[in-house]
This record gives structure tokens, sequence and C-alpha cells, in this order.
């Protein structure tokens, strides 16, 4: 019992002594980030959106402290929330509030910049809105179903003439006020003389079953081909063979030509305003709200070309359809650009090439970028046979890139260098790697940091280490 005793308490200090290997981990990649956590292909315009808070920072006087009330609005990801809080001109440690309660006021007096949130109640108004109806009807255009007051968005409903060979919507609106479940059968049908489009039927029937308090929504599209006036059948909603609710039918009036013309849309002015007016309304308007496509027609005029192109530049917009008249307009600028957003066209042009009219960068299309690895081990100090074979798939096929890449250049650049000499070490080809590293030029870099990392590593496969030591 004694010799167990002694036995197992030897173990057990030999399970706490000092462990002079620990296996290795798996290898990883790693990649170089500008925002946290995310590949360049991931970290692009969209990352943080446009919204109230960035705005007010655009909109922030020189020189200004700034604040907005509508930071909570900048949380769409950790980068915003990051750079929202770079922004905000408050101190890192708040200063003692001064809160006095007197009744049912309360006064503050802020010992530093804050934000405050507060939530109260208020007595509401009374609703002008007195319609009963449970179920309803309406019409708009399919090319402009909206109306903006602001960035507030309204639907824009026809309520007047209808107009031949136009795509229309109907929406049809249907509300329980009630707690029980309601089991019925919604009929609806498109307006005489018109036609379905987006594969609509002449009439539908559905069965649902709206619960308590519930709203449901259905939608059927259609157009008139020819003039007249017109009935619609409105939609109704049937319990046990019983109409539980319908809309209002009306007579629809369509002509060739509406009698009242809403002047100030972007349909009427695309298609019937003048030059001036129209670039006007690009110049007062929200480009992201407009279909560009609608002056595709006066883009022949090189004058208008020139004047929309340049417009939109300063907007920060784009437009395929219009910068393709670049071309018929021998317009090298347009031309370009046009190019450099054709990346199909572009995939099939190779990995790299610069021309007149456009440059394919695989780092700057984010086809590529550099990766490394660790910990990475190859399986022999010195080659077995002439092949040299890669093990690691990832890296293998990373190397394999970056060679294809430079295959296409006709002369490597300094960086292309850095990178291949970044490889080589991964494979222990030190030789090549000495003689990669032997003809860049650290002056034509654009950050020295990385070219002396790997100078003072490379020191240690000399005999002499004195200039690793003299960078670090």
């Amino acid at each position: 019992d004694l010799q167990r005793q002694l036995e197992s308490k030897d173990k057990t200090a030999r399970k706490k002594g000092l462990r002079h290997y620990s296996p290795p981990e798996s290898t990883r990649s790693y990649i170089e980030s500008n925002y946290w956590r995310r590949t360049r292909s991931d970290a692009g315009g969209d990352l943080i959106r446009v919204n109230e808070f960035w705005l007010d920072f655009a909109r922030c006087p020189e020189g200004q402290p700034f604040v907005s009330r509508h930071f909570i609005l900048a949380t769409g990801n950790l980068s915003e929330m990051l750079l929202a809080l770079a922004d905000l001109d408050l101190p890192f440690k708040a200063a003692e509030h001064a809160v006095k309660v007197s009744g049912k006021r309360l006064d503050l007096t802020a010992g530093s910049p804050l934000l405050l949130m507060r939530e109260e109640l208020s007595e509401a108004g009374t609703s002008t809105d007195t319609d009963p109806l449970l179920i309803s009807q309406r019409f708009y255009r399919l090319d402009d179903p909206y109306v903006y007051n602001g960035n507030e968005r309204r639907d824009k409903y026809v309520t007047g003439e209808f107009l031949v060979g136009t795509g229309y919507g109907s929406r049809i609106v249907l509300t329980n006020p009630t707690s029980a479940t309601r089991k019925l059968e919604v009929l609806y049908q498109i307006p005489r003389g018109a036609l379905p489009i987006r594969k609509g039927a002449w009439t539908r029937s559905i069965n649902i079953e709206l619960d308590g308090y519930g709203t449901m929504t259905a939608e059927f599209f259609f157009y008139f081909p020819a003039e007249g006036q017109f009935e619609y059948y409105p939609a109704r909603a049937n319990h046990d063979g019983g109409v539980v609710a319908r809309a209002e039918g009306a007579s629809m009036t369509v002509v060739r030509k509406l009698s009242t013309v809403d002047e100030t849309s972007w349909n009427y002015v695309s298609q019937n305003a003048d030059g001036p007016t129209t670039l006007k309304h690009l110049d007062t308007h929200n480009i992201r709200r407009l279909d560009l496509t609608r002056i595709a027609w006066r883009m022949r005029d090189r004058s208008f070309f020139d004047q929309t192109l340049k417009l939109l530049r300063e907007r920060h917009a784009y437009d395929e359809k219009l910068w393709s008249y670049a071309f018929l307009h021998h317009d090298a600028d347009g031309a370009r650009q046009y190019l450099e957003n054709q990346d199909g066209f572009l995939a099939s042009c190779g990995a790299y090439l610069d021309s007149p009219l456009v440059a394919i960068d695989p780092v700057e299309r984010l086809s590529y970028q550099h990766v490394d690895y660790a910990p990475l081990f190859n399986p022999r100090a010195h080659p077995f046979g002439r092949r040299r074979e890669i093990l690691n798939d990832d890296f293998k096929q990373q190397f394999a890139r970056l060679v294809s890449i430079l295959a296409h250049r006709p002369a490597l650049s300094d960086s292309d260098r850095m990178s291949l000499t970044c490889y080589y070490l991964l494979q222990d080809r030190i030789e090549e790697a000495l003689g990669s590293f032997a003809r860049i030029d650290p002056e034509k870099l654009e950050t020295r940091i990385q070219y002396d990392y790997l100078r003072a590593y490379l020191d240690f496969f000399s005999t002499d280490h004195a200039l690793a030591r003299g960078i670090a």
C-alpha cells in the first residue's frame, strides 16, 4: 500500500512539473483588417450607412464641439459605434452632475458635457381620422409609388385619372379589430378594361385566417391598353357565404394624356422638362430615390452628358447606363470609370492589366490580399527530390495566386518582392528569400516598418547579428 501511495504521489508531482514540450496549435490564417475583424471585401461603402448622426457630423462647424441627439442611430456595427464614440466630444470620465427634485420638477445641472435620454407622458390630441373601414383598396403607379417629406416616405396613391399603357398596382388592406381569429375568403379582381401583369390573374380568391387585431395586405397589378370609363369590382371579405366587409367601388377614367400633371415629379421632369430644369432637379433631390435611367435618352447631347456626369460625380453617384454614353462621346474619363465598374468583364481580362483605359490591380479590386499563416511547419529542413511541395492546402493556393498575379506583371514592384520574400520564408527557402529581399528599394515602399522587420529577421541567417540588434 505504501508503494502504491508513493507511486501515486510521484505521478501527481510529475503532472504538476514543468512541461518542456507542448504541441503546436493548428495553423491559422491572419489577414490585415482596417475595420475590426472584417476583410477588405466586407468593408465597403455600405459598412457604415448614412443616417442623421453622420449628417449632423458633416454639418458641424470646424472648431466647435460635436454632439448629436441622433447618436443612438450610429449602432449598426462595432466599427460604426467606435467611430461615433471617437467623434463625439464627450469626456472619458464624467464629472458629478447636480440633480434637484422639486415636486414633479427635476432640475439637472451638468458638470460636464453629456448625452441625456428622457421619456415623458403627454396628452394626445384628437385624431382627425374617423374612417371606420375595416377593408381598404387603393391604387398607385408602379413607376411612382412614393412621395417623400424629408426622410419620411409615404405612399403616393392615384386619386384622379389613369394613363393608358402605364403599370398600376392595387393594395388591399384588411384589418381585424376584434380579439377573435377570423376565417375569411378575400375576393378581388382587376378593373374592367384592364389586363393583368406580373403573372397576375383576372380574378382571385384567397382563404385566410386573420388573427385578432391582425392586418393582412394583398396586391395585384394591371394596365389599361385603351382609354375609356371603366368600373371596378371592389375587394371584399366573405365569411360563410356572406359579405363581412367591402372596399369602396368607383368609376375609373383612363386617358392618353393626363389633364393634371405633377410637374415636380421625377417622372414628369425626366421626360418633359428642359435640360437646365432636369439638372436642377438632380441637384436638389435625393439621387438615391431617382431612376437615373429615365434621362438616358438625353445623354446623346454632349453638353447635357458632361453636366450630368459632373453633377453626379460631385454627389458620389454612379449609373451604369448613363456612363456607357462615354464611349459615344469618346470621353476617356467616363469610359475609364465605366470599365472600372464592370466586374464581370474585368474578371475575364486576367489577374493584372495596365492599359490607358483600365487598370486591374487585384489588391484594389479585392480579389487578392496578403495572408499570413502561423504556426506553419515544413516537414523537412532540407528538400527531398527536385520538386518542392507545400503541404498546407490554404497556403499552397495562396502562393499559387500570388505567382499567377506576378506572372502577368511586366516587372515586379518592391511591394511584390516583399510578399514574395515572406512566402519564401514560410517555405524555409532562405536563399531565395535573401535574394528577393536584396532587390527591394525601401524608399519605394509605402511604409518602412514591414521592411525593417524582414531585415532584422533575415539577419538571423547571417553570422553577424549586429544589424538585427541595431534595428531592435
